[in-house]
């Protein structure tokens, strides 16, 4: 890269740290210290998700990471994807 240039990429500011897709829903996990709360930007990043479909949560173990996956596998939720019916799942 030249000197001076910058280049951005990824899931842009606030993004989680942990990201998958669980039975067609886009997951989402912000991993913290245990006490210590996402910041406003991920926040914000984390609601913009949730208002689309996905599920975005904080944890600080591994022990609440797979849990919130598990929850998630149960859950039943789908990415809202229209079926061939043409509505959405």
């Amino acid at each position: 890269m030249p000197s001076g240039y910058y280049a951005s990429a990824g899931l842009g500011k606030g993004s989680a740290d942990l990201i998958c897709c669980v039975n067609g829903t886009f997951l989402a996990l912000e991993v913290k210290v245990p006490g210590k709360k996402a910041e406003e930007h991920q926040k914000a990043w984390g609601q913009a998700l949730t208002d689309r479909g996905g599920v975005y949560k904080v944890v600080s173990s591994v022990t609440e990471a797979v849990a919130v996956v598990r929850e998630t596998q149960h859950a039943g939720r789908t990415s809202g994807v229209p079926t061939k019916s043409g509505q959405a799942d």
